[in-house]
């Protein structure tokens, strides 16, 4: 079983590479895109992996992100793929080729009425990065998601919008024997509907309805009452309402309720305000626990998305703040933190994280912008992982641009946003 699935993960990844090959055949209007080239050298402190903490100095590179895009004028057709290799100094035994692979597909059948498609596979040894801010500060190991949705858009009128969205994903993390191994190895399936309208031109209300269903990839993981609780079909409905003011401030609010083994609310609120120099932003989130957790700018419950793992019956509420600005025409800096508690039947207790990013760019010349990066993870000790962690990464680099700008499908909400 745990082969197969292996093999399903491996060939999603495939999948999109060789769709690469084939674009350029598919019509004369077929665009190449090389994103710019990360060099980063820093040290990280206190990882786990899974059966001791370590330190070490990490080297990371990024090469390059390539993508490829034919685009028609009623369809577009994008592959992207980017490689990321860490190399360690004390512990070469932990160096990882590191892979993310996406594919999507916008057609537009008539005036009103568009299709959207995709399918995405990541490859990783360091989950905790990619999933910053998840519910889980995961152990450094091996880890393996595939995932792939269908969407269908339908304009009833000019202010009414019909949305239908299905997903399926696969996640397999590999955690010790100690730490309940296979548990967050799943497949989840997803099916969701929202109607929306533009009340006037700065208000918006919408209305969905979600149904989710996780399940766990190794059978004989099953069978104890707590096990079966967390993979129960959850079922959302949820009212949203966006307001977009003058000088750009917005806000969103999410409300609903989500039903497996029992009733629960969930809530989301966000604001936000923007300017030419600067933004900030404040986001708090009462929703079903995703691995992957929600993205920033992304407070929306009604949907799920591939790439994340899901605990059917567990909670989470967390605060989120963000703040980036440009300082002079040269200077970039942006700060994200986020903090979270974690509660569920299936759990001898609550426990909190959280996590932090500050991040500094200096623009040398056109092409090439020096930056510096700190990142803090934290986690009280839990009934499913074990310890609590503790975990400190600092680095500094050069991104060398190597194309036109950083347009990268990976930077779209449609597949992920946690990549990092």
């Amino acid at each position: 079983m745990v082969e197969k699935d292996t093999r399903k993960i491996n060939l999603v990844l495939l999948f999109i590479m060789a769709m690469a090959g084939n674009l350029p055949l598919l019509a004369q209007n077929t665009s190449a895109t090389l994103g710019p080239v990360f060099l980063s050298l820093g040290h990280d402190s206190n990882f786990f992996t899974g059966e001791e903490t370590l330190k070490d100095s990490v080297l990371l590179i990024e090469p390059t992100t390539l993508e490829i895009a034919r685009a028609s004028a009623r369809s577009e057709l994008i592959f992207a793929y980017r490689p990321e290799f860490e190399l360690f100094n004390s512990h070469p035994e932990l160096n990882a080729w590191n892979h993310e692979g996406q594919l999507r597909f916008d057609y537009r059948i008539s005036r009103r009425s568009s299709f959207r498609a995709g399918a995405a596979a990541a490859v990783t040894q360091d989950p905790a990065r990619r999933s910053a801010g998840s519910l889980f500060i995961m152990p450094r190991g091996d880890y393996k998601a595939a995932g792939a949705y269908a969407a269908f858009s339908r304009h009833l009128n000019r202010r009414t919008t019909l949305d239908a969205r299905v997903d399926n994903s696969i996640t397999r993390v590999s955690l010790p024997e100690a730490l309940m191994s296979g548990l967050l190895d799943q497949m989840s399936n997803g099916a969701t509907v929202t109607l929306s309208r533009a009340l006037a031109p700065r208000h918006n209300i919408s209305a969905g309805y979600s149904f989710v269903k996780p399940a766990l990839l190794h059978r004989d993981s099953e069978g104890t009452e707590e096990t079966e609780a967390l993979f129960q079909p959850a079922h959302n409905l949820i009212l949203s309402y966006g307001y977009s003011a003058a000088h750009g401030l917005s806000t969103h609010v999410s409300t609903g309720v989500m039903h497996n083994i029992r009733p629960a609310y969930l809530l989301s609120g966000q604001v936000e305000k923007r300017s030419r120099a600067w933004r900030t932003g404040l986001t708090y989130s009462r929703h079903l626990s995703l691995l992957g957790g929600l993205g920033p700018g992304t407070p929306d419950l009604a949907s799920t998305e591939p790439l994340r793992g899901l605990l059917g019956n567990t909670l989470v509420q967390s605060v989120t703040l963000s703040l980036g600005a440009t300082v002079a025409s040269k200077l970039a800096v942006e700060i994200t933190a986020r903090g979270s508690k974690t509660s569920s039947e299936s759990l001898e207790q609550d426990f909190h994280s959280v996590w932090g990013k500050a991040h500094l760019d200096y623009r040398l010349t056109d092409r090439i912008v020096a930056f510096l990066n700190f990142e803090v993870y934290g986690q009280e000790v839990n009934a499913l992982l074990g310890p609590s962690l503790s975990r400190t990464r600092s680095s500094g680099g050069v991104r060398v641009a190597l194309g036109r700008g950083d347009r990268t499908v990976f930077r779209s909400d449609e597949l992920n946003t946690a990549l990092h």
